[in-house]
């Protein structure tokens, strides 16, 4: 099956129902049936430009209502599509389309000239980077999304390429996995549809206003797409991802529901707690889902106190590999630090990560996933792949990397840790490989290794911090600091702390010895908790 057939097929009754509304700007709107030509349109021009079967086409955007219509055209079209996170520094950029073997890019036209810039350092065709201007006309050189808008809806009815569908790719998503190194994970049309089937099982629709706030290009952004193209919402799309903002659209908009990050439901609380928005202003909100990354008891119990009394909140634990591999199912009551239970259509166990034995319940072990929803693998990158998914007597498993806990008495998973060294900044994956990489091609610095420590903002919090070894005196921990924050991602550099040492611990086989990070030795220009200027 298409996994635009198989999207179209579920429209809402009212083809002239609004699906999607600019928050920004309200008398923006998109009803099913502008959405389905639209994507018509937007496909028969990707493929009067040239674009191939399978080749990916990436887009830098800030959210908005188009962003996944966009998606959904090229994927018409035969195309793969990824969103890259529109924050990315060039050198980023670089590593990203080199992960997702991108062919093809679309930007905001403020970002124009980073695209032009890493197409060119890894050798991709520079007319092939074109301007997303969804929301604001572009007049520049470059061919334009709203150029290929106005390409002549296709006279036939059928525009669906019976050979595209099936196992072959339709997305890609951008992970750190349990490895480091950024990936693209390839995600099949088979393996959408059964992620939009599962979904629909647990998470009502009907009368709902929801709220995108979460940065699309995560996963969560094809979500509330599929919810509102197939009339289960009316999708509001947001790109002011600030609390007191997002309160004021819940006011203005009557918003009901919404997906969160664990920082923004902190933040929402925090800003009713401060006075700084009343109570009253979130009254039509009537349920919350908190995923993304782990979820503490204390953020669950601030967020419910600001919110009306027959509010849910909900948790869900998954990945962008897997989806969701756990969550409060219907009837299932919420307990402390724990992500509920086995969503349908996926199987879930927890191994002895040496033997790969099921350990059973009340026993820690890591959490393993098969089913429909699991991605096919990392795009071009075999050895990824291979080390990602673990053969035991019963059949190939994925391994999410992290630790758990499945509780006899809740019935419940709980997440413990991690056996990977990703974490997180706030909602963003950090891979300590790729924040070394970076630190490592500073002139100055011969060795490094970046962990995480706890962050100054709240309890739980974390911030990146780095060790390395300099051969120039003069460098200071805040040169550190700004050195990355040029080259990648804000969130990735080493704020919370640089420390200067003689020489990084490393194990007789060369690899660090983390243990003994807490006694290198100590230089005085060392420093924690930092900014970036």
């Amino acid at each position: 099956m298409n996994y635009i057939r198989f999207l179209h097929e579920q429209r809402p009754a009212d083809p002239e129902a609004i699906i999607f509304i600019d928050a920004e700007n309200p008398d923006r709107t998109v009803t099913w049936r502008q959405y389905y030509s639209m994507v018509q349109r937007l496909a028969a021009g990707l493929r009067h430009l040239g674009l191939k079967k399978s080749e990916c086409v990436a887009l830098m955007s800030r959210n908005d209502v188009c962003y996944y219509i966009f998606a959904d055209a090229v994927v018409l079209a035969g195309g793969i599509f990824i969103g890259l996170p529109f924050e990315s520094k060039v050198a980023e950029l670089e590593g990203h389309l080199k992960a997702a073997d991108v062919k093809w890019i679309f930007a905001e036209p403020r970002l124009l000239e980073q695209a032009h810039a890493a197409f060119a350092a890894v050798g991709l065709l520079e007319s092939h980077v074109l301007a997303f201007d969804a929301a604001e006309l572009y007049s520049g050189v470059e061919d334009s999304f709203s150029a290929l808008l106005r390409t002549e809806e296709p006279s036939t009815k059928e525009q669906f390429d019976a050979s595209i569908g099936g196992e072959q790719t339709c997305f890609r998503f951008l992970t750190s996995g349990s490895t480091g190194t950024p990936k693209a994970a390839e995600i099949s049309h088979a393996c959408s549809i059964a992620r939009i089937q599962q979904s629909s099982k647990v998470i009502p629709g009907g009368d709902v206003r929801q709220l995108q706030v979460i940065a699309m290009y995560h996963a969560t952004g094809v979500l509330t797409h599929v919810r509102a193209v197939t009339g289960r919402v009316v999708a509001y799309i947001t790109a002011k991802p600030d609390a007191a903002t997002t309160i004021d659209y819940v006011e203005k908009y009557g918003i009901t529901d919404m997906i969160l990050h664990p920082r923004l439901a902190e933040d929402l609380a925090e800003v009713v707690q401060s006075g700084a928005r009343d109570k009253q202003a979130l009254r039509s909100f009537r349920g919350a889902r908190i995923g993304g990354s782990l979820c503490r008891d204390s953020t669950v119990k601030a967020l419910k106190a600001v919110l009306r009394d027959d509010a849910h909140v909900t948790i869900s634990y998954g990945s962008t590999e897997a989806w969701t591999l756990a969550s409060l199912v219907p009837r299932m009551t919420y307990v402390a630090d724990h992500v509920g239970g086995q969503m349908p259509d996926i199987e879930v166990i927890v191994v002895d990560p040496e033997t790969l034995e099921e350990v059973g319940v009340n026993k820690e072990g890591e959490i393993c996933a098969r089913g429909p929803t699991v991605f096919s693998g990392y795009a071009n990158n075999p050895e990824a792949t291979k080390t990602t998914f673990v053969t035991r007597k019963d059949g190939v498993w994925f391994r999410t990397g992290d630790k758990g806990v499945f509780s006899s008495v809740h019935q419940q998973l709980r997440i413990t840790g991690r056996y990977k060294e990703i974490f997180k900044v706030g909602s963003e994956e950090v891979a300590p490989a790729e924040v070394e990489a970076e630190l490592l091609k500073h002139p100055a610095l011969t060795d490094t290794t970046v962990t995480s420590t706890d962050g100054r903002r709240k309890v739980g919090d974390l911030e990146v911090m780095a060790y390395v070894v300099s051969k120039d005196d003069t460098l200071s921990a805040q040169d550190v600091v700004d050195f990355v924050a040029s080259r990648v991602s804000a969130w990735k550099a080493p704020t919370g702390g640089v420390t200067f040492c003689d020489g990084i611990p490393r194990t007789a086989h060369g690899k660090i010895d983390r243990k003994a990070l807490s006694n290198a030795s100590v230089q005085e220009r060392s420093a924690r908790y930092l900014s970036v200027a």
